[in-house]
């Protein structure tokens, strides 16, 4: 009833109000071989285009069904609105080489406020879905990571993705298009990484906190458990969402700055960029 009575509050002004448009453009892919030598594709893919790349002996072969996602009167949505409504913007990879290859993609904010559009849509109001072959739509936000999809591509393998991307339900009125007369946009772009798979990439990397709050001045202690034990490194980056509200030392060391919330995160540094956060509240006690 709760979600009910949230899409017709946003939807009453709806008839009165400008466009918000997600456009979703493809223009970056990079194929890095090791840690030295590198090969870059930079542009615009036009619909049904298909993009190879090589660098030595690795061959990698982008195609897209468009080029675009263009909403139109897009609204704050939940979760479960979204995935069952939204269309999906698909593409593929496909591994032409001999060898294995890690993949990294990422969905790069690159809307500019004032150039592109009245007003832009923060990372923090956005969230995606997406499908990896048969599999099931994982949700998550762009709050504190832009990357939407990791993992490995064998030699001869095709691999199938489906994306779908939304403003989420807690988007404030000032990008809501039911509630103001400024046009909203995000705009982004797909970055696609892939390296060699030399040895065992991580597979998952996982955040534990001492507490999941601490006060204004104090410290708690964050870790970090990297899967597989025999990954070929285990070393990590830790980082805050927000330095303002919490900060964190190379040692894990989490220090509370002011009141609110930051998600500590941790990043594999293998390359296949495995991470993990978790939401940290400081308490300001005064």
């Amino acid at each position: 009833m709760e979600e009910e009575v949230l899409e017709k509050d946003i939807l009453k002004d709806i008839k009165r109000k400008k466009i918000v448009s997600i456009i979703l453009t493809i223009v970056s892919i990079s194929l890095i071989i090791g840690s030295f030598s590198y090969a870059w594709l930079n542009g615009v893919f036009t619909s049904n285009n298909t993009v190879n790349i090589t660098a030595g002996n690795l061959n990698l072969s982008y195609n897209a069904s468009d080029n675009l996602i263009s909403l139109t009167n897009e609204l704050p949505k939940l979760d479960t609105t979204a995935l069952a409504n939204n269309s999906a913007h698909t593409f593929t990879l496909t591994n032409d080489g001999t060898e294995n290859i890690g993949y990294i993609i990422r969905l790069e904010n690159i809307c500019v406020t004032g150039v592109d559009i009245d007003a832009c849509v923060p990372n923090a109001y956005m969230k995606t879905a997406i499908k990896v072959g048969d599999g099931s739509y994982t949700t998550s936000s762009l709050n504190y990571s832009d990357i939407i999809a990791r993992g490995n591509i064998s030699a001869g393998e095709t691999i199938s993705f489906s994306l779908k991307i939304w403003l989420n339900s807690t988007t404030p009125n000032v990008y809501n298009p039911g509630t103001t007369t400024d046009t909203i946009m995000y705009k982004g772009k797909i970055v696609l990484t892939a390296t060699q798979q030399l040895g065992t990439l991580v597979s998952s990397i996982t955040t534990t906190l001492s507490n999941t709050s601490v006060n204004v001045g104090s410290q708690i202690q964050a870790s970090a458990t990297v899967s597989p034990s025999d990954a070929r490194d285990q070393s990590y980056t830790w980082s805050s969402s927000d330095s303002s509200i919490a900060t964190i030392a190379s040692d894990g060391t989490v220090s509370g700055i002011s009141a609110g919330t930051a998600y500590i995160c941790v990043t594999a540094n293998d390359g296949g960029n495995a991470y993990d956060c978790k939401l940290l509240t400081v308490v300001d006690p005064s």
